[in-house]
């Protein structure tokens, strides 16, 4: 029961943090901006999501995110990461209809302010509880 709680609060959190990060333009999806923010070390938070086609890329990313001392999270669908970043894309330009593109990366960049206290008390507290 613990662990459902935990993955919920989990989810909520990071939720809130991409919805953040995406209205202060902080938010990269897709593999090729997520590697190219990882190796400049403009990233602070790399999300991965667990059903990725590619192995090797799940390797890369999480090495990259090792040697460069990036946090690095794991998100069960990418589909629910795509929903998260609101990568949509509208089907029909009759009926507002939307299909949803799955995202396997993204990565939130570090602030150039650092005055957003509440961007980074849901930060460490996501990382306090996917440590526990």
């Amino acid at each position: 029961m613990k662990k459902i709680k935990k993955l919920v609060l989990t989810e909520k959190l990071i939720k809130l943090l991409i919805k953040q990060s995406r209205e202060q333009n902080l938010l990269c999806c897709g593999i090729n901006e997520s590697i190219k923010s990882i190796l400049d070390k403009k990233a602070q938070l790399c999300i991965l999501a667990a059903n990725c086609e590619l192995k090797t890329l799940k390797i890369t990313v999480r090495t990259l995110c090792m040697l460069n001392k990036i946090h690095i999270l794991v998100i069960s669908d990418k589909k629910k990461l795509g929903r998260l970043c609101r990568l949509v894309k509208r089907k029909n330009v009759a009926k507002s209809r939307f299909k949803i593109i799955s995202c396997s990366v993204c990565t939130i960049l570090k602030s150039r302010i650092s005055s957003n206290l509440m961007r980074n008390f849901v930060f460490n507290k996501i990382i306090e509880i996917s440590n526990n």
